[in-house]
């Protein structure tokens, strides 16, 4: 017997609320700060646009379905992505719908869409609607942001995130980054306007980050001729980034009404997630951190990736420099990288990484939901990149970590971006397998 409509709707709103219920479970500190605001407005519309209502509808399907390990759910999802992507493209092609927040809602719904998936196809999805809701915000301009709803400021805030992240897995600078839109869309011109939080000012030396990083890349500083001064001029930028990352964390620190994170209680079993040998290895080697909510763990662990990226940087740099014979003009320069490869150098890495893992127990614990494996991705993939060269028993244990991601999480594309694999002509699932193996990882990345 087929559905009447209403009946079809109550099902999907149940189908919905249960996908919700495991994004982030009502019980758990994760519901602290509003960490997913924009996307539970965009599903609070009493009457949402038929390519919201049909991502929505395609995101909790499959990912449901991943949990529950039912292919039936996760192939129906997959067809009513088609027909969102469908509906998508017709309100990106009216030139009234293109401009409506909710199109923009359904395009950060679909990128989310893209992280349960496990080919390779997940990633250029992903690229695209990243780029789409880059492409859209650029067109509508910084100022309109100021005055708009409190949907318009999630959304847009959702969307400087995954383009802050995007810019830094591919170092290329983003528009997104420019004084412009780091200023304008928080400049107060009535009392009541929201001013820029600090999460968002973490995120503006994210996207400064990539800037520099695609400089750098430009540069072409391992080139033997490589200009001394442009050298010590991006060694300068990048001491100066890590200064300012510092300044920021201070701030936190005394903004806040108490510590941002702790040592897990050796009693607290709640806080060490499942079972599994390699969280008993942390546990006894590494005591867990524990976090006031899922926001600020957020936080944290991405302050420590951004921290690792820079001295990671730093130490590449000085290393090449130090691998060539001293000219004259470049003997000051060397001095200067020994100096710098003893503040960056692998134990102060090791420290960050380190850092990122042992706050994992916390947010990939069941209470945390998918976002928290979601919010985990960036940083516990920048924990293993780092971790490629050290050859000991932390790479073993991230590249478990990560697998947690996909296998248990439901993240596909986690293994699709392990080391930027379809980038750089690696198979992420051959070099996680050989991670667990011999510690052995490729080149590249953040």
């Amino acid at each position: 017997m087929s559905r009447t409509p209403s009946n079809a709707n109550a099902v999907e709103a149940q189908l919905i609320a249960a996908f919700w219920e495991c994004y982030i479970p009502r019980s758990s500190s994760a519901q602290d700060g509003s960490p997913c605001a924009w996307l539970q407005q965009s599903i609070c519309l009493p009457n949402p646009p038929p390519a919201l209502h049909l991502s929505l509808k395609a995101l909790a399907m499959t990912r449901l379905g991943s949990l529950h390990k039912d292919d039936s759910l996760v192939r129906g999802g997959r067809v009513v992505y088609g027909n969102a992507l469908r509906e998508l493209h017709k309100a990106l092609y009216d030139k009234h719908s293109m401009w409506r927040h909710e199109t923009m809602a359904t395009c950060n719904v679909l990128a989310l869409y893209e992280l349960s998936e496990s080919s390779p196809a997940s990633i250029v999805g992903y690229n695209s609607h990243v780029e789409a809701l880059t492409h859209l915000l650029t067109m509508r301009g910084s100022e309109r942001y100021r005055y708009d709803s409190a949907l318009a400021q999630a959304i847009f805030e959702e969307t400087r995130l995954k383009t802050m992240l995007q810019s830094l897995v591919h170092r290329k600078a983003s528009p997104l980054g420019s004084h412009e839109w780091c200023t304008r869309p928080w400049y107060q011109e009535r009392k009541d306007q929201s001013q820029k939080d600090i999460l968002q000012r973490l995120y503006d030396h994210g996207f400064a980050l990539a800037a520099l990083l695609e400089q750098i890349d430009i540069a072409n500083l391992a080139d033997d001729d490589a200009n001394p001064e442009a050298i010590q001029k991006y060694l300068r930028r990048c001491s100066v980034m890590d200064a300012r990352l510092n300044l920021w964390y201070q701030e936190l620190v005394r903004g806040s009404d108490g510590p941002v994170y702790w040592l897990t209680p050796l009693n607290d079993s709640v806080q060490l997630g499942p079972s599994h040998v390699y969280w008993a290895s942390v546990f006894n080697n590494n005591r867990p951190f524990s976090f006031p909510n899922l926001r600020i763990a957020h936080i944290i662990t991405f302050h420590w990736a951004l921290k690792l990226a820079v001295s990671s940087t730093i130490a590449s740099i000085c290393s090449t420099l130090l691998s060539v014979p001293a000219s004259p003009a470049r003997k000051s320069l060397q001095i200067t990288a020994h100096q710098l490869l003893t503040q960056h150098g692998e134990k102060g890495r090791l420290e960050n990484a380190t850092n990122i893992m042992r706050s994992m127990p916390y947010c990939l614990h069941d209470s945390m939901g998918l976002l928290g494996a979601q919010k985990s991705l960036f940083v516990l993939r920048a924990s293993l990149l780092s971790l490629r060269r050290s050859q000991n028993e932390e790479l073993k244990l991230c590249a478990q970590m990560y697998r947690e991601l996909y296998e248990r999480k439901g993240l596909g594309y986690a293994m699709q971006v392990a080391d930027m694999g379809p980038k750089w002509g690696i198979d992420p699932e051959e070099q996680l397998a050989k991670i667990c193996i011999d510690g052995s990882v490729g080149e590249r990345g953040i």
